[in-house]
């Protein structure tokens, strides 16, 4: 990805615009550019909702997206955006427009294992393959189980909510239904016996499918579930292991209470939360694997940055570069964390420098030799730190603003369908950089698309983000409509 610093004008974007009039005789601005772009993905967001397909409510652009593009500030918008300006500005290609791709990661992040595959086929129905070939099927009597416990969905392709209760809750019956055949539900440990890779692998697998659905769903609807099971695999230490596969074993432990910790912490269970975390740098320590530990203390990190105790954040990401000989992806991970930090104790050079480091290692990030761990780094989580840093910026300094805007509102649209909940943060963030540049009627529309948004997850992280909103709104409160606003948040925690 390009660092902020490029300035060189899309000359063609600017001649596109200029071709055109209005009805009066008037060159258009990038404001009459915008407003063509918001008609077409609002009809495009219109068609997907009649037709059943589940798509997100698009973000309103405005004069300040589209110059940022003009500027040379960014130059390569997202499939949509293209589409977008492609309608608006009348051309058929991309190159008309000077559009031509950044240098970002390639393919997908690497697939989970064999167990992860076949346990969410047990969950899903779906035929697992890999380079065209089905995967053989270990636990079949596992999935014969979790797939009778499904009920058949019955879809309303005009009631989205109602869909997403309900694909919810077959995901999770069948997700506890598959937990309970591996033996991770409930007290009764039973005989000692030999633990196996293939155990380990199939409570990795559990681990994989809870958090995918901690991302789409948040952490509230799971917090309890994925207690008792972190608790229950701990129980595998009781059993017999060879040590040859103890690292293996404190490796999936880890991972198992840093997920508890993880939806503890999206709950704001915050003592769990750190019960949680400790336990998986323990077990993190005795794996061996430094970068392993090194994504216990980023969590760690986030959960102190989220309690405003930033200088013990930065202290904490400091030990998790401690003896670490860092990919690419996980240098990207925490030097974004730290630019946060900084940026929120008011050190403006410091953020942008980090931000830098972490712009720099995300483009140099190769998916099939970082951790699986780091599946959840995307084009989308960089900026949506960009733009996490340009808000507090913003807030010692409004000139800031416009550029707070613009990171965010390229890190939503980066995000997919699945990314609901980072979908989300990112949009209260948004609403926080509207109201950060004098946009308070734009920080509006942002604030209802956030409230409506926040139904579909059960977070009160979320929550207590949208009622922080009260302090980036405080010099709009004469405007009445702001005013309701803000009396419509929740209370302030």
């Amino acid at each position: 990805m390009a660092r902020p610093s490029s300035r060189q004008k899309n000359q063609k974007l600017i001649d596109a615009r200029l071709r055109l009039t209005s009805a009066s005789g008037e060159t258009w601005t990038p404001q009459n550019v915008a407003d063509e772009m918001n008609a077409f993905l609002w009809a495009q967001y219109q068609k997907d909702h009649q037709e059943g397909r589940r798509s997100r409510k698009p973000t309103i652009l405005d004069h300040r997206f589209v110059s940022s593009y003009e500027s040379g500030r960014h130059r390569w918008p997202t499939r949509q955006y293209r589409a977008a300006f492609r309608y608006a500005l009348r051309v058929e290609t991309d190159a008309e427009l000077g559009f031509t791709p950044e240098r970002r990661r390639t393919g997908k992040p690497k697939l989970h294992d064999q167990a992860y595959d076949t346990a969410r086929a047990a969950v899903t129905g779906e035929t697992v393959t890999h380079l065209g070939a089905r995967w053989p099927d270990p636990t079949e009597p596992m999935r014969t189980a979790a797939l009778a416990a499904v009920p058949a969905p019955s879809l309303d392709a005009d009631d989205s909510p109602v869909l997403a209760t309900r694909r919810q809750s077959m995901l999770l019956l069948g997700m506890a239904t598959v937990a309970a055949a591996f033996g991770l539900r409930g007290s009764d440990t039973g005989p000692r016996r030999q633990i196996g890779r293939n155990d380990l692998s199939q409570v990795s697998a559990i681990i994989s499918l809870y958090r995918s659905m901690d991302s789409e769903f948040g952490g509230g609807v799971l917090v309890d579930d994925v207690d008792q099971i972190a608790q229950s695999a701990s129980g595998l230490l009781d059993h017999i292991v060879p040590d040859a596969l103890l690292p293996e074993l404190f490796t999936v432990l880890a991972n198992a209470r840093y997920l508890a910790a993880w939806t503890a912490f999206d709950a704001t269970r915050h003592t769990d939360a750190q019960r949680h975390f400790m336990a998986a740098e323990r077990y993190a320590m005795e794996s061996g694997n430094r970068r392993l530990l090194a994504h216990v203390r980023y969590g760690q990190a986030k959960q102190l940055q989220h309690l405003r105790q930033n200088r013990d954040a930065l202290h904490t990401l400091r030990l998790a570069h401690h003896q670490l000989d860092p990919t690419p992806g996980v240098l990207a991970v925490l030097r974004g964390a730290e630019a946060a930090s900084h940026a929120a104790l008011g050190d403006a050079e410091r953020a942008k420098r980090a931000l830098g480091q972490s712009s720099d290692a995300f483009a140099a990030v190769d998916p099939s030799k970082e951790p699986e761990w780091l599946d959840f780094l995307d084009e989308g989580e960089l900026l949506a730190q960009y733009g996490r840093v340009y808000r507090d910026m913003a807030r010692a300094e409004r000139r800031h603003g416009d550029d707070a805007v613009r990171w965010v509102a390229e890190a939503i649209s980066s995000f997919g369908t699945q990314n609901v909940r980072s979908t989300l943060l990112n949009q209260v963030g948004l609403c926080s950089a509207y109201f950060l540049a004098d946009a308070p009627d734009l920080a509006l529309q942002a604030g209802h698309a956030a409230q409506e948004l926040a139904n579909t997850v059960t977070s009160k992280r979320v929550v207590e983000r949208l009622a922080n909103l009260r302090r980036d709104a405080a010099d709009h409160l004469h405007h009445s409509d702001v005013a309701d606003f803000i009396h419509s948040l929740p209370a302030t925690v």
